[in-house]
């Protein structure tokens, strides 16, 4: 009995210690300025600071439905401040100057860079979100062709927050297997890797009619922590083949007097790196995919088992070429996003150490062995197309 006392009498003291601890570090939910956005430029009036756009909610405009959804009224359920300082820090701190309150980033949805930074380097601005506890690991980075500033001002057609719809239209690549997301995780693989070149999406702004939209069809390439070039949307899905990203999508071929579209279903690549006894350095990339035709412009029946074998060699030729221009972008930027050194290492680490002081030339001597492997598995509810049969056109 007094075994059983003693340990419930633990129990409860533990807890009160763990509750009253709690309630001396706890914030009042009235203090906080919560961030849903991000946004890092170099201050173009004292061009050695970094200015910083926090994009907060304004809880009275959401309780209000201010900002409906239905684009019933254009008031902002959000404001952009900016602050600058010659550090993150301090420039965070610059806040207390223009609210009350203390800014809560840990639903922070994204961290748009201005590209003006971002060539200018960007590990010096970053380190206080490294070390921050509110910053969470996954929140992902963008590129700003103009400005963040500019970037996280321009609101949305369907009035959702521009923090918010950034972040899903990033999701919404990655979906689609146009693009993928860079976070702090990959940001910090990549500074601590000698070799390994960080790729973050970039987002553009471009007019659709009399509106202002935004954008994301090439991505940034870092060497180091500085953005030295691009890849477009091309080289970006050759990139996203080689890596294993590619789960969905589409994959469009010209044939005969038309194009055939096919679905991607599913996608695996693996790459392994061979060194010959010179030093030569051979990647094997072999990527499977399974694809559906859903689509077709031509008069062909594309049903039967000869085009299925066409489109599947016109498939193959797609990809090749991707892998390939990718290839040749990422060589003329001097710039490893593939990571075949982080490979090396991991397979081939008892000459890796020779290896890594003089990567940057290696990397130029590096031949690709393709291999590539797409299977048509249906051809839809259709063989032939339906105009095929009516003499009608297409």
């Amino acid at each position: 009995m007094r075994g059983r006392i003693k340990a419930a009498l633990c129990l409860i003291l533990t807890v009160v210690l763990t509750f009253s601890g709690g309630c001396a570090n706890a914030r009042e939910l009235n203090e906080l300025i919560i961030v849903m956005g991000i946004g890092m430029d170099v201050d173009t009036e004292a061009e050695d600071n970094v200015k910083l756009i926090a994009q907060i909610v304004l809880p009275e405009k959401l309780s209000s439905g201010s900002d409906d959804s239905s684009g019933g009224s254009t008031d902002k359920a959000f404001v952009n401040l900016s602050s600058s300082a010659p550090g993150t820090f301090e420039a965070v701190r610059n806040y207390t100057h223009l609210i009350t309150g203390k800014l809560y980033i840990s639903h922070n949805q994204i961290i748009v860079i201005g590209r003006g930074l971002a060539e200018r380097g960007i590990s010096r601005m970053l380190d206080f979100f490294v070390r921050a506890k509110e910053t969470r690991p996954t929140v992902n980075f963008l590129i700003a062709d103009t400005t963040a500033e500019e970037v996280l001002g321009i609101q949305p057609e369907m009035n959702m927050m521009p923090a918010i719809y950034l972040n899903k239209l990033v999701e919404a690549q990655i979906e689609n297997s146009q693009s993928f997301s860079a976070d702090l995780i990959d940001y910090i693989s990549a500074m601590q890797s000698e070799t390994l070149s960080l790729v973050i999406p970039i987002v553009h702004l471009e007019m659709n009619g009399e509106n202002v939209v935004h954008v994301i069809n090439s991505m940034a390439v870092f060497k180091g922590d500085r953005m030295v070039g691009e890849l477009n949307s091309t080289q970006t899905r050759g990139l996203l083949w080689v890596k294993g990203r590619v789960s969905s999508g589409s994959i469009d071929v010209d044939i005969d007097d038309g194009i055939a579209s096919l679905e991607i279903l599913s996608a695996t690549s693996k790459v392994e790196p061979v060194v010959s006894d010179d030093g030569k350095v051979t990647m094997r990339i072999s990527i499977s995919t399974d694809l559906r035709l859903t689509e077709q412009t031509c008069t062909e029946n594309l049903a039967t088992d000869e085009n299925i074998l066409r489109l599947q060699g016109l498939v193959n030729e797609a990809i090749r070429e991707k892998v390939e221009q990718v290839f040749e972008q990422a060589k003329a930027l001097h710039a490893d996003v593939f990571g075949f050194g982080e490979l090396i290492h991991k397979h081939h680490n008892d000459i890796w150490g020779e290896m890594e002081p003089h990567w940057d030339e290696i990397f130029q001597t590096i031949t690709l062995d393709i291999e590539i492997d797409p299977t048509i598995k249906a051809a839809g509810s259709i063989e032939e197309p339906v105009w095929d049969r009516g003499g009608l056109e297409p």
